[in-house]
């Protein structure tokens, strides 16, 4: 695989992840408007926070 191919496809991985994360605090905010649900806020925020470790992976796979 050439190093090029190699960063599109890790650019296009960090793309999906940071969509998750904007996806996921957004619903965390839209829950957090009614009577928010701990469990519901826990899980959110765990998706949040497994993402942005994704990001971190994958930008320590740009730096070679």
């Amino acid at each position: 695989m050439t190093k090029t191919k190699h960063h599109d496809e890790v650019c296009h991985d960090i793309r999906k992840s940071l969509n998750q994360i904007s996806m996921n605090a957004e619903l965390l905010r839209i829950v957090s408007e009614g009577q928010p649900a701990q469990a519901e806020l826990a899980a959110i925020a765990e998706a949040v926070l497994a993402s942005s470790l994704t990001c971190s992976e994958l930008l320590k796979q740009l730096k070679g």
